[in-house]
């Protein structure tokens, strides 16, 4: 429930924000990034439950730092792919991603350690 929360609350700044903003290609890299950073998220959660599910006496810390160094590679292929193929001039571009990185990521980090915490006792 609070990863809803988060995600509309990235959403309507977004929204609000881009309402200023004149550079359409900006726009929709900011809406790509959206898009991005929510499906990246709830992968992680469901990848995190999965393997609770498969072994649930394994220590979870372990995937949950695995999972967020992967979701790091997937960004810097997310912007070396659109610095390759969609570059329009700018480099305005990377202050929404950032934004949107550094909002998830924390609360990803304290979500996730929640909820392994969470797994953990369940499971006990």
């Amino acid at each position: 429930m609070r990863w809803a929360y988060v995600s509309i609350g990235v959403f309507l700044f977004s929204f609000l924000t881009l309402m200023f903003v004149e550079s359409p290609s900006l726009e929709q890299f900011t809406w790509v990034s959206y898009g991005f950073f929510t499906l990246i998220s709830l992968s992680l959660f469901f990848i995190l439950r999965g393997v609770h599910l498969a072994k649930p006496s394994l220590n979870l810390t372990g995937p949950v730092f695995l999972l967020l160094g992967l979701r790091f590679f997937a960004c810097a292929v997310f912007i070396t792919t659109y610095i390759i193929f969609f570059k329009t001039g700018d480099n305005y571009f990377i202050l929404p991603f950032f934004l949107m990185y550094s909002i998830f990521t924390i609360f990803e980090s304290i979500y996730l350690q929640k909820y392994c915490n969470y797994l953990e006792k369940s499971t006990r």
